[in-house]
């Protein structure tokens, strides 16, 4: 099973599901990830750490599955 670290997933969240991603260049994007990540609130972070933590769980349930 090979999932996404924990900031690769964060880089991922903030350029699919981030409102506002739609406006982002590509080439803005490292910058703009920065900002968002180094002005997030410590409770908004453990809350997408949650996530994470859900995502790697249906991950390792699915690879579960599939090696039975």
């Amino acid at each position: 099973m090979r999932s996404l670290s924990f900031e690769d997933w964060l880089m991922d969240f903030f350029c699919t599901e981030h409102p506002g991603h739609d406006y982002i260049l590509d080439d803005d994007i490292p910058d703009a990830y920065a900002d968002w990540i180094s002005g997030m609130d410590q409770l908004d972070l453990i809350e997408l750490a949650d996530k994470y933590g859900r995502y790697l769980y249906q991950k390792g349930k699915e690879a579960f599955i599939k090696g039975l």
